[in-house]
C-alpha cells in the first residue's frame, strides 16, 4: 500500500514528478504566498483533487508487480455414511459397491477429496499416514499443490528447494528403456501437481549434472516442456 500523497507547502503548479527509472527531472522552486500555505496545510493532495497528482500514483502503482493468487490443495475429509447417501446416487455402480463395504465394514477411515480445480471427487482409503484410491487402489497423494504450466517444474514441498534448467540434466541410461507405465506415473503426478520428489544427481565438472535417480521424471519434465528441473546432489 502506498502512503498517502505528502503534503505540500508549494502550489500545485510547482509539484514535480518523482523520476521513475533513472529519468531526472528539474523542479524551480517558489516560496508559497500565505493564502496557498494556508490551503495546503487544511487538505491532502489526492488523485481527485489533482489529475497530475493521480497519474503520478497510478503511474507507481503500475510498477508493482501483480502477484499471483495462489490457491492451496484441497485435503480429503473423512466421508460419514450421511453425505454419502447424498452423493452416491450419481457415483459408478462398481466404485459405490466399493465404499460402501468399506463404510459398512468400519474398520478403517474412508475419505473423499474434492478436486480445487475441477471439482472431481476421489474416494480414498486412509491408513495411517498413506492414502490410496479406493477406485484403483493405487497410492494416492494430495494433488493441486502447484500448476506446472506457471511454474514451469514440478513441486517438492521442500524448503530451499534447488532448480536448474532442464538443459544441464543428462540422462542416466538410454531413453528407450524407460518403463511406460513409471513414465506415465511420473506425467500424471506433475500434471496433476502432485509433490514429487528432486531428481538425485552428480555435478560434472562443466556445470552438467548426471542422473542417478530421476530418469522418468526428467523425461516426464522434457515431455511437457518444463524449463527447471528440482535436484538433489549426492
Amino acid at each position: 500500500m502506498f502512503p498517502s500523497p505528502v503534503r505540500s507547502s508549494a502550489p500545485l503548479s510547482h509539484v514535480t514528478a518523482p523520476s521513475v527509472q533513472g529519468e531526472s527531472t528539474a523542479s524551480s522552486h517558489v516560496a508559497p504566498s500565505e493564502d496557498s500555505s494556508k490551503r495546503d496545510r487544511s487538505s491532502s493532495l489526492s488523485p481527485s483533487s489533482s489529475p497530475r497528482i493521480g497519474a503520478m500514483q497510478q503511474q507507481l502503482l503500475n510498477m508493482v508487480p501483480k502477484k499471483q493468487k495462489m490457491v492451496g490443495p484441497s485435503q480429503p475429509e473423512d466421508l460419514s455414511k450421511e453425505k454419502w447417501d447424498e452423493i452416491k446416487g450419481g457415483i459408478d455402480p462398481e466404485l459405490r459397491k466399493k465404499v460402501e463395504e468399506l463404510l459398512e465394514d468400519g474398520y478403517c477411515t474412508v475419505q473423499m477429496h474434492t478436486s480445487s480445480k475441477d471439482g472431481k471427487q476421489t474416494f480414498l482409503l486412509k491408513e495411517d499416514s498413506e492414502r490410496y484410491n479406493i477406485e484403483d487402489n493405487a497410492t494416492w497423494y494430495v494433488p493441486d499443490n502447484y500448476d506446472y504450466k506457471e511454474t514451469k517444474t514440478w513441486g517438492t514441498g521442500k524448503a530451499g528447494q534447488k532448480l536448474e534448467s532442464i538443459d544441464k540434466f543428462k540422462f542416466g541410461r538410454d531413453t528407450s528403456t524407460l518403463n511406460a507405465d513409471r513414465l506415465a506415473s511420473a506425467t500424471d503426478g506433475i500434471k496433476n501437481g502432485n509433490l514429487l520428489d528432486p531428481i538425485k544427481v552428480k555435478r560434472n565438472s562443466d556445470g552438467t549434472f548426471d542422473i542417478q535417480d530421476g530418469n522418468h521424471r526428467l523425461q516426464a519434465a522434457k515431455n511437457l516442456g518444463l524449463e527447471n528441473i528440482p535436484y538433489q546432489e549426492v
